[in-house]
């Protein structure tokens, strides 16, 4: 939860502050780490530790980088003088970074969507070279930041594409979902991998919620590849929680199964059902791509059909 205009908080703030040239590295990094944390945005604070930050970072290790990338993506405080500072660190300590300051690295930049490929490609040839040690969600992340960044590496992804079959096993129901995502959203044509995970996937889906459902989902759309299991296992458990969907989980899991030519009426009924109740919140191309999906059914649910001429009419005079 957020900790937002709290007393406490302005009481730390303000004290932090005037102390903050006293702090050493480690000082610097945990008070940003901490921030992020607990979700504390101060953006005074902030400008106060990157300002302190930047000239001090000859002195920051690896974690002491990562975890300030990660703060900053967590609070999504894009500073380009800072993560400047800190790309040109991190580059200079790779070889003793962990894998998960390396994968938290990449993380924080593709958040931030900060493309710095000096850094990203430093980051995919140290991770080359270790790839034995990521594990699962460094794996995850790794390949998440990559495609979020539409930076295509296809032998840095094909080691992870090896290593991430090796330990899908132990992946959680997320980290299989950001997986499928990022070799989707780059293009990439892995059936070995994507049948994997849709094995594993099924074995997890009592930990599935309504965006991992939809990620999923698209993904395999995405990808063109057909598993009937999947998306069987993925439609019951978007039926029991589909009150969770909001608009862009609404779009994209009937675009999905539309893709495929994958008939579900008791799921589109559901769909249809939960996007009448939310109408008003979905977007342009959620709206066009929810219509696309639904088309067959919506000749016969007419109250859906005027609520989306409606809102798109709407979202169209905006």
């Amino acid at each position: 939860m957020a900790l937002r205009n709290m007393p406490l908080i302005a009481s730390i703030a303000s004290q932090a502050m005037p102390t903050m040239r006293e702090c050493g590295a480690q000082d610097i990094a945990n008070l940003a780490w901490s921030c992020a944390s607990l979700m504390i945005w101060d953006h005074p604070l902030f400008q106060s530790t990157a300002a302190e930050a930047i000239p001090r970072i000859r002195d920051f290790d690896s974690q002491h980088l990562s975890n300030t990338a990660w703060s900053c993506a967590t609070l999504m405080e894009s500073d380009g003088p800072l993560l400047q500072a800190i790309s040109s660190a991190a580059i200079r300590l790779l070889e003793d970074a962990s894998p998960q300051d390396m994968a938290n690295t990449a993380w924080a930049f593709a958040t931030l969507q900060v493309p710095d490929q000096p850094l990203l490609q430093a980051i995919s040839a140290s991770a080359l070279r270790r790839m034995i040690e990521l594990q699962p969600r460094e794996l995850s992340n790794t390949a998440w930041a990559f495609a979020r960044l539409a930076l295509l590496n296809l032998p840095f992804m094909a080691a992870i594409s090896q290593a991430s079959i090796r330990l899908l096993s132990e992946y959680e129901f997320q980290n299989l979902a950001n997986t499928a995502w990022a070799f989707a959203k780059l293009g990439i044509d892995d059936p070995t991998l994507l049948d994997s995970i849709a094995s594993q996937a099924i074995a997890r889906i009592g930990e599935v919620n309504s965006q991992g459902i939809s990620n999923l989902a698209w993904s395999f759309a995405a990808c063109k590849f057909d598993n009937d299991p999947l998306l069987e296992a993925l439609s019951a458990a978007a039926l029991r929680n589909i009150f969770q969907f909001a608009h862009q989980s609404l779009a994209n899991t009937p675009w999905a199964y539309a893709t495929r030519a994958f008939k579900d009426q008791p799921l589109f009924n559901a769909i249809s059902a939960q996007s009448s109740r939310i109408i008003t919140d979905l977007e342009h191309q959620d709206l066009s791509n929810s219509a696309w999906a639904l088309a067959p059914i919506l000749f016969r649910d007419l109250p859906l059909m005027d609520s989306i001429a409606a809102s798109a009419r709407r979202t169209m005079s905006e």
